[in-house]
């Protein structure tokens, strides 16, 4: 079956656009939005409404498999690229990829996306949110031309037991939405709620007593309004704010984190991204330390990766220093796809555990394409996606993963 046509569609991502630099920088929380100038280019203010562009390839028998380029919240920061905006790639995308995609044949999703990696014909990159939604659009369209769901052709691609898998799921709910956060406890979501700190002296506090608090309050209201077996895993996403509190990954900081941990007992807390470097090498450095420490403590708290671990290269490189307990595989900033499931191979190869996760920015399509990916690779856990009001991605990607093992047997 070969691709016919290719259109394309604007539309909305799930989220924002946010200038973490500029967060960093002390700007003053408006609401949802920030008082002050943006500091990193390509946001015109330091809150925006992220965009999507969807790529449809139009098959030989009208069908019409589609995925959608979009980037993460925090684009722009630690090393990724700007904001996406459709408008400035549309001009010269639509040429470009109907000339590279258009009477290719279907069959071979794989090898077609992959062949992106090599870069346009004038010798630049492909933007990543390009190249994230043309491998969606390229499985999408091959599993509609097979007639057989992603997942089965994930498994057969990568020589993977044709044995799907449920991951435990990953669902996010902002840190104030104390509604948000008691039906997925009454959901049963596996862990909970990957807030984030958006307002340092509200969700942190001068010497952290706040996130503490939001902690212990967290245990607390599983304990009295989950089922007795219900044992879920907190998660909290810092994104380097524990700098704020310490002015160096040291053993203040490793006490802190201890403290976060024995406020989340008897449940096992992840937090991710508690102190940011200036690069990449200092980042490996730091989470081989931290990591170390934390773990001749005792206590059940496992470290996250996510900033400066953007690309294939850099998860090998995190995963072979043995720098973090996990990996957050944030599949936009991959670029393709096969991108992310090469970083899961790189994770496995030197034991360590990752995250299939992405961003509240993505949208349904490029969530349920997910949902096939991490039911053919089995993650430790799953991002549920996209948005931070946690039920309709966790329906979307629930939903999507049961409907794909029900299809497979």
């Amino acid at each position: 079956m070969r691709i016919a046509d290719i259109l394309f569609a604007k539309g909305s991502a799930g989220h924002f656009h946010v200038d973490a630099k500029a967060l960093r920088a002390g700007a003053e929380p408006d609401g949802f939005s920030w008082k002050g100038e943006p500091l990193t280019p390509g946001f015109s203010r330091i809150v925006q409404p992220a965009e999507s562009l969807s790529i449809l390839l139009r098959l030989e028998d009208g069908q019409v498999g589609f995925g959608d380029c979009v980037d993460v919240a925090y684009a722009g920061s630690a090393g990724r690229e700007p904001p996406f905006t459709p408008d400035r790639v549309l001009p010269w995308l639509a040429p470009e990829l109907r000339e590279r995609v258009v009477g290719a044949e279907i069959s071979d999703w794989r090898g077609l996306a992959e062949s992106f990696a090599a870069g346009r014909g004038n010798g630049e990159p492909w933007p990543a949110a390009i190249r994230y939604g043309l491998g969606q659009a390229l499985l999408h369209a091959a599993s509609l031309a097979r007639h057989r769901p992603m997942a089965a052709l994930i498994c057969e691609a990568y020589a993977l037991p044709d044995r799907l898998g449920m991951p435990p799921l990953l669902a996010c709910a902002a840190m104030d939405d104390h509604e948000a956060l008691d039906r997925l406890i009454l959901k049963r979501v596996d862990v909970l709620p990957h807030s984030f700190i958006t307002d340092p002296d509200r969700h942190l506090g001068r010497n952290g007593e706040a996130l503490l608090g939001h902690i212990r309050r967290m245990a607390a209201r599983i304990r009295a309004l989950g089922d007795a077996d219900y044992q879920p895993t907190l998660q909290f996403d810092m994104s380097g704010n524990l700098g704020r509190l310490f002015p160096a990954p040291d053993a203040r900081l490793v006490d802190f984190l201890e403290r976060l941990a024995d406020a989340a007992a008897p449940f096992a807390l992840r937090i991710e991204c508690p102190w940011l470097g200036a690069s990449r090498q200092e980042q490996i450095g730091i989470y081989v330390e931290l990591t170390a420490a934390m773990r001749g403590r005792g206590r059940r708290l496992s470290i996250g990766v996510d900033e400066w671990c953007n690309r294939l290269e850099d998860f090998a490189a995190f995963a072979a220093a043995g720098a973090g307990d996990y990996l957050h595989i944030k599949m936009p900033d991959l670029g393709c796809i096969t991108a992310s499931m090469s970083a899961i191979e790189a994770c496995r190869a030197h034991g360590m555990a990752f995250c299939l996760g992405g961003s509240a920015n993505e949208t349904d399509q490029s969530a349920r394409v997910s949902a096939h990916i991490g039911l053919a690779f089995r993650p430790e856990v799953m991002l549920a996606k996209p948005g931070l009001g946690g039920d309709e991605a966790l329906m979307i990607v629930r939903n999507e993963m049961a409907r794909g093992v029900a299809m497979v047997g």
